[in-house]
């Protein structure tokens, strides 16, 4: 989970067979609307949406929205979880 982040964004290569669909973002020419701003300042490409099955804690099957870039790591945002209705944790477990 990260905190920062403004939406879920993963690497469709860790989503094998998963489908990439188009958004007007992907589509847009506008260099402020097709990509990202990492941390680091550089520019990621918006690649279109994919949607991710998985299991919540409580068994529940769901399907996560997830944003498609060229990112290093899947990011999920804390606040997308949060306007879905989940709760969200971020304390420190002992080591």
């Amino acid at each position: 989970m990260d905190s920062g982040a403004c939406d879920n964004i993963g690497n469709p290569r860790d989503f094998p067979g998963t489908e990439v669909k188009d958004t007007k973002e992907s589509k847009s020419d506008d260099p402020k609307i097709n990509s990202w701003i990492g941390a680091g300042g550089d520019g990621k490409p918006r690649l279109g949406e994919m949607k991710i099955p998985f299991v919540s804690n409580e068994g529940r099957g769901v399907t996560m929205r997830v944003k498609a870039g060229d990112v290093n790591k899947t990011l999920i945002s804390v606040s997308r979880l949060q306007e879905a209705g989940f709760d969200t944790n971020l304390t420190k477990h002992p080591q």
